[in-house]
């Protein structure tokens, strides 16, 4: 009774609840039966994509490369390396080593019992022999015949140990600096440590004074604060300073050339003594009969090669010279 009388009382909120629950079980229903269908129908593909190996990553050497005008017997392959498995080949086709020029130069490699095959192009910067020289003695590596590199000139040689020289007696110099510094340094602590404080020195009262009074010493001299140190500046080497300049070897000249021409001409020569007769062999006959000599009785034509005049031409030849780094100044301290 008291319960039906607590609905009759709570009738409105009662109906509220009783709807709220209602809808919760419908909402619970719908969500597992729409999860069921979706699950039913739902499915995964799974999709695998080979990667290809790059076989270049196994090769040692593949670079940019100069090489000198007129090289002979450049072997492309001589600095490359790679595993067991990798083989590598080399298309020069399109490199003309007697023409400077940047030229395309392509390598190739397989897996050896494989046709796949994978490339790799450098650039071959092919430079006249002036040109290889001065790139040679700035640091670059030249290819001349047969794989050798170009030599720096002996100037150039000079140059670099002159200059290894200043770098070494610098970093000796900035070491014996920093040494002496350390040593100024300990100097100024012992003299710190040692130096006295200033105190007042109290003597005893001498006997005999009378009304027992004390006689006191004169105080020493207060210590002077110390001053602070100034901070060193720290030395700073200057580089020596170098100019490129051109120097002449041989100046530049011409060579006059003169060439013979040649021509083959028919000749009339004596069949008995050999004499060339050319104009008037019958003249040679009848003169040698004449004076007895039968042996001239005929004569033959052979065609021989005679000069029948000079070409003149002439020929330039550049200035020889090399590059130098001249020293403008020398390396200091500051």
């Amino acid at each position: 009774m008291e319960l039906k009388k607590w609905m009759k009382e709570h009738k409105k909120g009662t109906v509220i609840i009783a709807a709220i629950v209602v809808l919760g079980i419908g909402v619970t229903s719908v969500g597992v039966a729409g999860y069921s269908k979706m699950s039913e129908k739902s499915h995964v593909t799974k999709v695998e994509v080979e990667e290809k190996e790059d076989l270049f990553a196994s090769v040692k050497g593949i670079k940019d490369l100069y090489v000198e005008q007129d090289a002979k017997e450049i072997d492309w392959l001589k600095e490359i390396s790679s595993n067991k498995r990798i083989k590598v080949t080399v298309d020069d086709k399109k490199v003309d080593l007697s023409k400077p020029g940047k030229y395309e130069l392509i390598y190739i490699a397989t897996i050896l019992g494989e046709e796949e095959a994978q490339v790799k192009k450098v650039t071959v910067i092919v430079v006249d022999s002036k040109e290889a020289q001065k790139l040679s003695d700035q640091g670059a590596t030249i290819l001349i015949s047969k794989n050798e590199k170009k030599a720096v000139t002996k100037q150039q040689e000079t140059v670099k140990k002159e200059e290894k020289k200043t770098e070494e007696k610098k970093e000796k110099t900035f070491v014996e600096k920093t040494a002496e510094k350390k040593v100024e340094a300990g100097k100024k602590e012992e003299v710190t440590e040692k130096q006295p404080q200033g105190q007042e020195e109290i003597s005893r009262p001498q006997q005999g004074n009378v009304g027992g009074s004390s006689n006191t010493s004169k105080p020493g001299p207060a210590p002077q604060p110390e001053k602070p140190s100034q901070p060193e500046k720290k030395p700073v080497w200057h580089d020596p300073v170098y100019e490129k300049r051109w120097v002449v070897d041989q100046a530049a000249w011409d060579e006059i050339v003169s060439e013979p021409i040649y021509e083959m001409v028919e000749k009339s020569i004596c069949n008995g003594c050999g004499a060339d007769i050319t104009g008037n062999p019958w003249g040679h006959i009848d003169a040698a009969l004449d004076a007895g000599n039968f042996n001239c009785g005929g004569y033959h034509s052979e065609w021989q090669q005679e000069q029948i005049g000079t070409n003149t031409h002439t020929i330039h030849h550049d200035e020889i010279g090399h590059w130098e780094d001249v020293l403008v100044q020398e390396g200091y301290w500051e």
